[in-house]
Order: C-alpha cells, then structure tokens, then sequence
C-alpha cells in the first residue's frame, strides 16, 4: 500500500514501535481491524512491515513522522482513527504527547499503557479513555499461575484473539438491525447463542451505558447493545450472520 494518505475507512492507530507495539498490532490484525503505525524512525518502517505476513499487509500501514508533526498527521487523514495508542519511551513522554496532541485532535480516543500505575489518575485527567498498568495486569496473571494455574491458562487464552479453529477468546458484538436478539430477554439470546452457536454470553453493555458483566436473565437486549461472550473461533462465521456484523467496537460501529 503506498503511504501518501491512510486507506482505511476505519482502523485504529498505534504510535511507538517496541516489541509491545508488535504484539498489539498481531493481536489487532487477528481480530480482523485495519492497523495504522507511526513511527518516529525512518528505518524502522522495514522492520515494522517484516513483521507482517502478506495477507496481514493487506490491512496495516507504516508511516514515518515525528510526534510533533500534526498538519502532517492531518494530511494523512489520522483525525479519523477509532482510537490511538501511544507506546513511546516513557510514561512522561507519552503524558506531554497527549496533551499536545489533544488540542489538534480533541476528538481521539487516547490509550496508553503505563509504566508507573500510580499515574493513572494523572492521565485520565488529560483526557485518556484507557490507560492501565502493565505492572497491574501481568501481576494478577503471574499471581493466578502461582496459585490458580487452570484459571489462568484459559484467561490467557480468551483473552487472546482466535488463530484457528479450536481457539476460545472473549468478543463482543454489536446487535444490528437484522440480528433476532433485538428486543428479545437476555436469558432468550443466551440459550439462543449456546444451543446454537456453541457460545456463552457473559456481558451486555448498552449505548453511552456502563458494561453489566451479569445481566439479569430478564434484561431486554436491544438494537445498538454490545454482547460479551466467549465462544471459538470455529463459531466466528456463524456469530457474524446472527449479529449482522464482524466483533469489536471498530468493526461494529460502522455495519
């Protein structure tokens, strides 16, 4: 793909290469989003491309530019990404990146991974939507492992994105027009969803709403809710066709 001006109607953005970057976008590209990554260095753009199979090429994008390159950024259509991620050096940097950023792209959904969990607060004053700790997440995984080991293999499976047939994840889906769990109790759609998909919904959230992680079974599911299951990837197909529409906020947003 030429690199004059992003190609995608909808994809999401990261900006920093590291190998944590890499994994994101793996991850990203799996569950079937477009994928846009700046980077700072000229050079690293083989590198970022290297990483990529063929097929995952056909839906990601290298540019090269400086943070601070905002009409840049602008000409290259970036105001348009469902969400950015900032992987720079350090939790300052990408803190001072924001706050510039954000007065020529107020719009964007800002996410970050953080170094110190203690500036959580600090970056969601700024007007980050998600920023997390990496020290808090890999510690309740190592902390399950040493005295629940089962519990977190299968977290870490579902919460990996589907490679093949066999493979369990959590996903979420929009409910569209067209999909047959409109209107109906959220007790209906889940013995719907596992009679007929082999899938078991655990969360509901509805619009501009908070996620309800345990749905009460008379809870009425409607047009625009987003359904959280777990499911496997040989179900993916056919959850498609019932919702109307592929998984994820990105992809469900615009069906």
């Amino acid at each position: 793909m030429a690199d004059s001006t992003i190609e995608f109607d909808h994809f999401v953005s990261i900006l920093g290469w590291d190998a944590f970057s890499e994994a994101v976008s793996l991850q990203l590209l799996a569950s079937s989003n477009n994928v846009v990554i700046l980077t700072e260095e000229e050079e690293n753009r083989t590198e970022i491309r290297g990483a990529f199979s063929e097929e995952q090429k056909d839906s990601m994008q290298v540019f090269s530019l400086h943070r601070t390159e905002y009409q840049r950024m602008q000409e290259i259509g970036l105001g348009a990404t469902r969400s950015l991620f900032l992987n720079l050096d350090t939790d300052e940097t990408n803190l001072i990146t924001i706050l510039r950023m954000k007065k020529h792209f107020p719009e964007l959904e800002y996410m970050v991974v953080l170094s110190d969990e203690e500036l959580e607060e600090t970056f969601q004053s700024a007007g980050v939507t998600y920023a997390v700790s990496k020290l808090n997440i890999s510690s309740k995984v190592l902390s399950s492992y040493l005295y629940e080991p089962d519990v977190a293999e299968c977290t870490e499976d579902v919460l990996t994105a589907t490679r093949n047939g066999e493979d369990y994840d959590i996903q979420q889906y929009r409910v569209t027009d067209s999909c047959p769990a409109a209107g109906e109790s959220f007790l209906s759609v889940m013995q719907t969803l596992k009679s007929e998909h082999r899938t078991t919904p655990i969360g509901l959230e509805k619009p501009q709403g908070s996620l309800n992680k345990v749905p009460a079974p008379t809870t009425t599911v409607q047009e625009d809710d987003y359904v959280l299951l777990i499911t496997r990837g040989s179900q993916e197909d056919g959850l498609e066709e019932y919702f109307g529409t592929q998984e994820g906020v990105l992809n469900g947003s615009n069906s």
